[in-house]
């Protein structure tokens, strides 16, 4: 994966030595074939990481393939940037994931992780210096073509309805929970409030006698705490999820989340294809189970009635909000923290 990540970097600065000495191309045809080299190269750092997703070293590859398309600012205008900053993010989200494995076993994984977004930092500050609104070409220069084909191999032949390097996949949907940490440190405070275990419910506050159904008759026979049955100070009333609205059920994936939504009596809902950056969406179901396979990011349930949830493994969170009777069952995840809301 080295080996092709520094490919991909010095097809790009040939690429740069190009532009710094030749006109804009006018013809689209010319520019898809001087950004096609850059384009194979990300390609290929890409088509290792998906050819390798058994190996121990995943979230390493992972690191650099979510990010190397950042050198495919070249044809974004006018915030180049950003868009670099973008492709840290999601770097981010796997280098995490090595800090957090090897922090105290190996530094030399914490170097290499820390250096690979100090290189993303570092190409956003160069782009900033120098191509802070987009690619700078040489107005006084001379041909492109030329220019490539006099300082490097002949490019192959331009291809009619080409494209120019597909634009990178969107950063992970990471909706974390705020920690006490901010800004590039946040998943890493999450990660390490997670492996805390069963620490982590050592804020919780502890549920009373009289709020407990099986030491209240009276709660049992109503089947949820009234305004009345609070004691002072907790008058805050549940909101209870109103009926299901007469509206079109929704299964579909849009973007990096699942939306399921209105589904009633429907017990055989699966979601197969899933991703570690991807989040599934409940809202609104009735007498409805869902199962998720291999591992997400997050799970929201929100204003559902006896609806269940089956998920294999999970990146941050489990949140319950305005739901009744619910069910939820985990297979393989360690360690999962579930928030329930009902305000």
């Amino acid at each position: 994966m080295a080996d092709k990540a520094i490919q991909a970097v010095k097809t790009q600065r040939q690429f740069l030595v190009v532009a710094s000495k030749s006109r804009q191309p006018t013809h689209q045809d010319i520019l898809v074939n001087l950004l096609k080299p850059t384009s194979d190269a990300i390609q290929a750092v890409e088509s290792f990481r998906e050819k390798h997703r058994a190996t121990e070293w995943f979230n390493h590859l992972s690191a650099i393939s979510e990010s190397i398309s950042a050198l495919g600012w070249v044809t974004v205008s006018p915030t180049p940037g950003p868009f670099v900053k973008e492709m840290r993010d999601a770097a981010q989200f796997y280098t995490n994931k090595v800090l957090v494995a090897y922090k105290d076993k190996d530094k030399t994984h914490v170097e290499w992780a820390t250096t690979w977004i100090e290189f993303l930092n570092q190409l956003q500050a160069y782009i900033k210096q120098f191509h802070t609104t987009g690619l700078s070409w040489n107005t006084k220069g001379g041909d492109a073509s030329a220019a490539a084909a006099n300082g490097n191999p002949p490019p192959p032949p331009p291809v009619r309805g080409g494209s120019l390097p597909p634009p990178p996949p969107p950063p992970p949907a990471a909706d974390f929970l705020t920690t006490a940490s901010s800004g590039d440190d946040a998943r890493l405070a999450l990660m390490r409030e997670l492996n805390r275990g069963t620490d982590i419910t050592s804020g919780l506050k502890k549920v009373t006698d009289d709020q407990k159904t099986h030491k209240n008759p009276a709660l049992k026979s109503q089947g949820f705490v009234s305004a009345s049955d609070v004691p002072s100070g907790r008058k805050n009333e549940p909101v209870r999820p109103s009926a299901v609205p007469a509206k079109p059920p929704k299964f579909e994936l849009e973007g990096k989340k699942w939306m399921v939504e209105f589904q009633n009596g429907v017990q055989n809902l699966v979601i197969t294809e899933t991703e570690m950056n991807q989040s599934v969406n409940l809202y609104k179901c009735k007498d409805t189970c869902v199962q998720v396979k291999g591992k997400i990011n997050s799970i929201t349930v929100d204003s559902c009635v006896k609806t269940a949830i089956v998920f294999q493994d999970i990146v941050s969170v489990v949140e319950f909000i305005n739901c009744q009777n619910i069910q939820a069952q985990v297979s393989s995840c360690r360690y999962c923290l579930v928030l329930i809301n009902t305000n």
